[in-house]
């Protein structure tokens, strides 16, 4: 059966700023005009969402759009924002409509990125590549134990389960959380949704702002990879999504998610503000079940914001970047998901009595100098003795780094 999104025409409102004004317009004409700086940014998105909420879905038309999509029997709405302009920096996706319920919950909602339609990738199995980072120490190698950490094994369980019940071919791996090996797992030929779980930053250089993603050296120390190397990785036909669960990377002054789409990427998802670490597990699972489902990605990003309606301040948060055609839905074949190498657990299968605290507190500054002395740099030790007095964590602290580095040997 066709779905809805397939069936009818969607609805393409073109928004730009100019003297302090934005308009939002559908095939030339003006359904809204408001003066930017009425309109709230994330953080006041995320404090009165109801408001907030109003404001947007004036700002975009009101009832003029509504009656336009009502009339025209469609379930998605394109945002059509020049890059570089104000309103791309605005979390349009916290639009509600007069009932309450969120515009985007109700409507698939993707901003469209200017360039040429996305290009048909190979046909095939689907390759899911998922990095998960969360450095044990900084950049100067000082402690991290004070940062909360990631759930980053919850989280790759759950879309291990998600892709495993999917019925399709499907080829899932973790990779390490370096520069290196995403950039090595990139290059390969087979169509790919790369899901990225980690920290992200806007930082201002020289040339402006900058996206930055939180990766980690080989010893689990933090290192950063900026928005354009990704985007230059990413490059080809055969990754056709990236999901960024990490900190803006949305953003309009940075955002790297419509780098990757203007790099050639069909269609990227990042996040306008800091999104919920305990939610991402919902988000990912839900979006990637209704995509091997079958469904195009407007109408898979309107489920995974409906996972998210226990939390409204972060419903509006994914943003969504597509080329024309990036959004059309994947047939992946039928078939037995291979997954041996997304979840450490197949990796590292330690017995009860000796498995480590998740997260161990408190120790990630020796997990980075194991880590260290086990390097091919560092001479590569085979064998480091844990040396000290009985109940101090020895034992804890072995398994901890066998699951921490898993991912290192074959």
């Amino acid at each position: 059966m066709m779905n809805q999104a397939e069936s009818s025409s969607p609805i393409t409102l073109n928004i730009s700023t100019a003297a302090g004004q934005i308009t939002a317009r559908v095939d030339g004409a003006a359904l809204a005009q408001t003066a930017l700086d009425s309109l709230p940014g994330v953080a006041a998105a995320q404090l009165d969402p109801p408001d907030a909420g109003r404001r947007f879905l004036d700002a975009l038309g009101g009832q003029a759009l509504l009656a336009r999509l009502t009339a025209g029997g469609s379930d998605l709405l394109y945002l059509d924002i020049p890059s570089g302009d104000p309103a791309d920096a605005l979390p349009w996706e916290f639009a509600q409509l007069p009932d309450g319920r969120f515009l985007a919950g109700v409507y698939g909602l993707l901003r469209l990125v200017d360039g040429p339609p996305a290009k048909p990738g190979p046909d095939g199995p689907l390759q899911f590549i998922a990095l998960g980072a969360d450095p044990l120490v900084d950049g100067q190698g000082r402690s991290r134990d004070h940062e909360p950490r990631l759930r980053l094994d919850h989280e790759m369980s759950r879309i291990r389960r998600t892709l495993q019940e999917s019925g399709r071919q499907v080829s899932g791996r973790r990779i390490l959380p370096t520069a290196a090996a995403l950039g090595r797992a990139l290059a390969a030929g087979q169509p790919t949704w790369l899901h990225l779980s980690c920290h992200g930053s806007v930082v201002q250089t020289t040339h402006g702002p900058l996206a930055q993603l939180l990766l980690e050296d080989d010893n689990g120390r933090a290192k950063f990879l900026d928005g354009p190397h990704l985007a230059a990785m990413a490059q080809g036909d055969n990754v056709r999504l990236a999901l960024l669960s990490a900190c803006l990377t949305a953003d309009g002054q940075a955002s790297l998610a419509r780098a990757l789409v203007t790099a050639g990427l069909p269609a990227a998802i990042g996040m306008i503000g800091r999104f919920p670490d305990h939610l991402s597990d919902d988000l990912a699972t839900a979006l990637y079940g209704a995509l091997l489902a079958g469904q195009p990605l407007g109408a898979a990003l309107r489920r995974a914001r409906l996972a998210l309606s226990q939390m409204p301040a972060a419903v509006g948060l994914p943003v969504a970047y597509v080329r024309r055609g990036g959004d059309a839905p994947r047939a992946v074949p039928e078939g037995r998901a291979e997954l041996r190498r997304l979840d450490l657990s197949e990796r590292c299968r330690l017995p009860l009595e000796v498995r480590p605290p998740r997260p161990l507190l408190g120790r990630g500054q020796a997990l980075h100098d194991l880590a260290h002395r086990f390097h091919p740099e560092q001479g590569a030790a085979r064998v480091v003795t844990v040396t000290g007095t009985g109940g101090m964590g020895k034992t804890a602290l072995a398994a901890a780094f066998a699951e921490r580095f898993a991912l290192r040997w074959p």
